[in-house]
């Protein structure tokens, strides 16, 4: 399956303008996971994904809280509620955004080389890419 993936790759080349930054590093981003994750046969991990999306959903339980809060018992009684649901919001969206630069840093691929014999711990490549403004 791998080969015919990587043919109709070769043979149906994305089409991409030469001189949009932006869709020419999606494009080349793409194509290093279709190589890591069909011609080496890796396993993707989503590990990062999953941590940036607790991270928010976090942040929108906050959110939501404050919204029923505020319609159970309307504003001048949750104030100190709404305050604090506010407070942590933007607190949330700091680690979100922390998390996005320093510990994501542009990785858009982690693939696992998994262990045949299960003994070794697996490999981990991680893909990652920046493009300069």
């Amino acid at each position: 399956m791998a080969e015919k993936v990587i043919a109709t790759m070769e043979e149906n080349p994305p089409k991409v303008n030469k001189w949009d930054g932006n869709a020419l590093k999606n494009a080349l981003d793409d194509a290093v996971k279709d190589v890591l994750l069909s011609r080496f046969s890796y396993v993707e991990s989503h590990k990062l994904l999953d941590g940036r999306l607790i991270i928010s959903s976090v942040a929108v339980g906050f959110s939501v809280f404050a919204l029923i809060w505020d319609w159970l018992y309307p504003f001048p009684q949750s104030r100190s509620v709404m305050c604090v649901c506010v407070v942590a919001y933007f607190i949330m969206m700091g680690v979100l955004t922390w998390y996005t630069t320093y510990l994501e840093c542009g990785i858009f691929c982690t693939a696992l080389n998994k262990d045949a014999a299960g003994i070794d711990p697996d490999d981990v490549w991680n893909a990652s890419s920046s493009l300069k403004r």
